[in-house]
This record gives structure tokens, sequence and C-alpha cells, in this order.
């Protein structure tokens, strides 16, 4: 009876041990490999090929998180394809900076835009600098709605290089409000003005011209 019980006991240690090497044994394979259910995953969740970081439902995730993205390899990438830096969501071909359901962003913070290689862009295509806000083409300055905006501040006019431009086109300087062909000093509702102060006139290169009572 006694030999009995003795056998019992061993035979219950035996298996107490084995159980805690097969757990030992499942630890240590996923420690080394680090994924669950993956497929080529050292360190990713129901993931491919993730080499690196953290990898949920994404795939060829090289390093930092990836959330359902594809080709990212560094950085935060959630939904979006070939994040290589930064922050990614929603976003294609995000390299640096913060991207937003955007394509082709370099650095900076860029939102529902395109082509965005610097400063801050929302809903604008081709910023490279400077805040641009649904307009294209803005390489420098603040460019709200307009296009062709090389520097300076820009407020819904086309062809504004420098100085102040709002509602006007082919403005390179000084202020312009709703005229046309500014290139320097105030231009208020006219065409044409190279100089001075122009008021709701056209052709005025320099002084002061007001519309005759």
């Amino acid at each position: 009876m006694a030999r009995s019980s003795i056998s019992s006991t061993v035979s219950f240690l035996v298996m107490i041990m084995m159980i805690l090497s097969m757990v030992v044994d499942a630890r240590l394979l996923l420690a080394s490999t680090g994924g669950l259910l993956g497929g080529t995953s050292p360190g990713g969740l129901f993931g491919n090929g993730n080499t690196g970081g953290t990898n949920l439902l994404g795939d060829s995730n090289t390093g930092g998180t990836n959330v359902l993205g594809d080709g990212n390899t560094g950085g935060t990438n959630v939904l979006g394809n070939y994040n290589t830096g930064g922050v990614n969501v929603l976003g294609d071909g995000n390299t640096g900076g913060i991207n937003v359901v955007g394509d082709k962003n370099t650095g900076g913070i860029n939102v529902l835009g395109d082509s965005n290689t610097g400063g801050i862009n929302f809903v604008g295509n081709s910023n490279t600098g400077g805040v641009n806000m649904l307009g294209d083409n803005n390489t420098g300055g603040i460019n709200v709605g307009g296009s062709t905006n090389t520097g300076g501040v820009n407020l819904l006019g086309d062809n504004n290089t420098g100085g102040i431009n709002v509602g006007g086109s082919t403005n390179t300087g000084g202020v312009n409000l709703l005229g046309d062909n500014n290139t320097g000093g105030v231009n208020l509702l006219g065409d044409g003005n190279t100089g001075g102060v122009n008021a709701l006139v056209d052709n005025n290169s320099g002084g002061l011209n007001v519309p005759k009572v």
C-alpha cells in the first residue's frame, strides 16, 4: 500500500514537471520567434513578413508599428502603404513627418493632400513649403485656396509670387486685393498696377490713382 502511494506520488510529480517543461518550451518558442499565428513573423501578431517592431494584421513590416498596412519600414503605419518613417494613416508613399489620407508626403504635416514635401499641407497639392490649405502649387509662404503661390500670403488668388494677394491674379509684390497684374504697391479692385496706390482703376503705374468723381 505504501509502495503504491509512493508510485502515485512520483507519477504525479513527473506529470507536473512535464507540464512545466512544456510551458517553458512554449514560452521560449514565443520569445525566440515573437509571432502569434503570423507567417514569417519574428515580432508580429496575425501579420506576414514582420522582421521587427509590432505588426498587427499587416504585411512586410520591418520596423516600428504596423496596423493593417503594407510596406512599413519605420515609424507608425495605420492602414497605409509604403510608410518608411514618421506617422502614416490611410496614406501612401509617406517617408517622413505626419501623413493622413495623403499621398507622397516626404516631410512636415500632410492631411488629405498630395505631393507634400515640407511645411503643412491641408487638402492641397504640390506643397513644398510653408502652409498650404485647399490650394495647389504652393512653394512658400501661406496659401489658402489659391494656385501657384511661391511666396508671401495668397488667399483665393492665382500666380502670387510675393507680398499679399487676396482674390487677385498675377500679384508679384506689394498688396493686391481682387485685382489683376499687380507688381508693386497697393492694388484695390484694379488691373495693371505696377506701383503706388491703385483703387478701382486700371493701368496705374505710379503715385495715387483713384476713380474721378
